[in-house]
């Protein structure tokens, strides 16, 4: 057993050292020698792109690709818009290693560099063969914009009015001047009296010759100004702000149900003056509360209003102010507005008021005197008005006669009678204790008062 164990582990062993002995010695495999590769063009690259030209500054624009397999040579060329020429540009190489090489080259544009579609074309070669690839980029020139006559009328208006903006928005050209602007959007900007942002309230289109219009509602002071955002061949634009002032929106005023009475007066008489002042709020008329109004007066012959007096109104708007009457005229009311709200005047009212004609108590007397106690006294005398420049008597008056005693002070009514046809009176009174007596006339609307001139009578006891 140990014998036939042994055989196998022999035969074993020799076999491994046969196989070990083969892949050593056996020969390597051939290696293909075949042609040369052509080179690749990766990683076209145009920096910036779009090409933007803002200004009379030239853009330098860098160029650049890849090339594997070794290339030998490159060469990149630009072509502008149609039609047009290829121009060749220098490019400079960069190894990266592995038959990698970084070919670059640098251009710059300005003004007269045609705006639309470019293409770079790059070209490879190497003794395998050669390769090509392209890349299309966009050159913009971009103009500067501005504002001209840019205006807000009127600088002055109510709040809640429409004002008008116009201005022109122009683009410079190539030769350094400039052309309107058509079709473009303007916006209009607003910023409030001590506000620090802009808010664009409105916009509109510019017209064939670059000018614009709009109308806006003003309900702020402050200041206004166009903006023009720009576009792909245009800068942005901002006008010259222009400030408008707002006042209130004032509510209008009537002063109604005004009248002066009575309408006919002796001058000098009071006359009561009464109206009332509202506003119009939307809904209506309502009284307008604590304002003043003012009370004026016209005299017959005159073209002048003077002011005569004033009242506040009360809650429900009304006012009321007595006042002399020295002459004949119109009289109105005036508010002058004011705090929101405008000024009115009241319909025109006449008063008559004329002067009073002078009387007098002529020929007064009282008879006997001295007089017996508790006898009567007898009083005459003639009461007279002055026509023009006469004196006539003045009938069917009422007269009173007054009693004042020695040592007092105060005159006491006794009785009243009418004057005759001739003006005269006639009146009997007992006396009863020693004094003063007199006849008055009271006046009226159309004459003055009247006073005797006081006549002493003394009473005896005998």
């Amino acid at each position: 057993m140990a014998t036939r164990m042994l055989r196998r582990i022999t035969t074993v062993v020799a076999t491994v050292a046969v196989g070990s002995v083969t892949l050593v010695t056996a020969p390597a495999a051939a290696a293909t020698v075949g042609a040369p590769k052509a080179p690749t063009i990766t990683s076209v690259v145009v920096q910036p792109n779009p090409v933007v030209v803002p200004s009379e500054k030239r853009v330098t624009v860098t160029f650049s690709f890849v090339t594997g397999n070794d290339a030998t040579e490159a060469e990149a060329y630009l072509k502008p818009p149609a039609p047009s020429v290829e121009t060749k540009i220098t490019l400079t190489k960069r190894n990266l290693g592995f038959g990698k090489a970084q070919w670059t080259a640098t251009h710059s544009f300005d003004r007269s560099a045609k705006p639309g579609s470019w293409n770079l074309r790059v070209y490879a070669k190497n003794s395998g063969g050669d390769a090509s690839g392209n890349k299309s980029f966009e050159v913009r020139q971009v103009w500067k914009t501005a504002f001209t006559n840019f205006d807000a009328r009127p600088r002055l208006v109510r709040e809640g009015d429409r004002i008008r903006l116009d201005g022109r928005l122009q683009v410079e050209t190539a030769g350094g001047g400039r052309k309107a602007l058509a079709g473009e959007r303007v916006h209009i900007a607003f910023r409030p009296l001590g506000g620090r942002s802009w808010v664009r309230v409105d916009s509109t289109r510019t017209r064939r010759d670059g000018g614009f219009g709009e109308f806006v509602r003003a309900t702020r002071s402050g200041w206004y100004r166009a903006e023009y955002d720009g576009s792909k061949t245009t800068h942005p634009a901002k006008s010259e702000a222009d400030r408008v002032t707002v006042k209130p929106r004032e509510l209008a005023t009537r002063i109604s149900d005004f009248d002066v009475a009575p309408r006919s007066v002796a001058a000098g008489g009071k006359v009561t003056v009464t109206g009332r002042l509202q506003a119009a709020d939307g809904r209506g008329w309502d009284g307008v509360r604590g304002r003043r109004v003012d009370i004026f007066f016209q005299e017959k012959g005159s073209g002048e209003w003077v002011r005569v007096g004033s009242d506040r109104t009360d809650r429900f708007g009304r006012f009321r102010e007595r006042i002399t009457a020295k002459a004949p005229g119109w009289w109105r009311a005036v508010f002058d507005g004011g705090r929101g709200l405008k000024g009115s005047e009241s319909r025109v009212v006449w008063v008559a008021a004329e002067s009073k004609a002078d009387t007098r108590i002529v020929r007064f007397d009282a008879f006997p005197e001295p007089v017996r106690f508790g006898r009567f006294l007898n009083f005459r005398g003639k009461l007279q008005v002055l026509d023009g420049k006469r004196w006539v008597p003045f009938d069917r008056q009422k007269v009173r006669l007054y009693f004042k005693a020695d040592g007092r002070r105060k005159w006491e009514l006794v009785k009243d009678a009418r004057t005759g046809r001739d003006g005269g009176f006639a009146l009997r009174e007992r006396a009863f204790r020693s004094g003063w007596w007199r006849v008055v006339f009271a006046g009226d609307a159309r004459t003055e008062e009247a006073v005797a001139r006081p006549d002493h009578v003394r009473v005896v006891r005998r």
